[in-house]
């Protein structure tokens, strides 16, 4: 089973974003050949194998996907985890400002 178009057009992508190192595609090439040759029923797809294998993260062939899809355009990398939050307590009047300090 050969790549589909599509896969192909989301691996360059992954390549001219960074994503992605030549040598991690030729070794996810070699892997899915290896597939292949095994005769296996239906091998991986090259995107299973570069999530699989390490080379990159799932959320980021997702994006990819969603990108191809039309379902936006962010960027394919995991967003920044946000800092934490304050616990926004509601704070007690001060009592301060409820006594006149000047006379009536």
């Amino acid at each position: 089973m050969l790549e589909t178009s599509r896969d192909l057009q989301l691996v360059q992508k992954a390549l001219e974003r960074g994503l992605l190192t030549l040598s991690q595609l030729k070794a996810a090439l070699i892997e899915r050949a290896r597939d292949i040759n095994r005769n296996i029923l239906g091998p991986r797809s090259l995107g299973v194998i570069l999530v699989g294998g390490g080379y990159l993260h799932e959320e980021q062939w997702i994006r990819l996907l969603q990108e191809s899809q039309g379902a936006g355009t962010a960027d394919p990398r995991p967003a920044p985890t946000p800092p934490p939050r304050a616990n926004p307590t509601p704070q007690a009047p001060n009592n301060a400002f409820a006594k006149s300090t000047c006379p009536p």
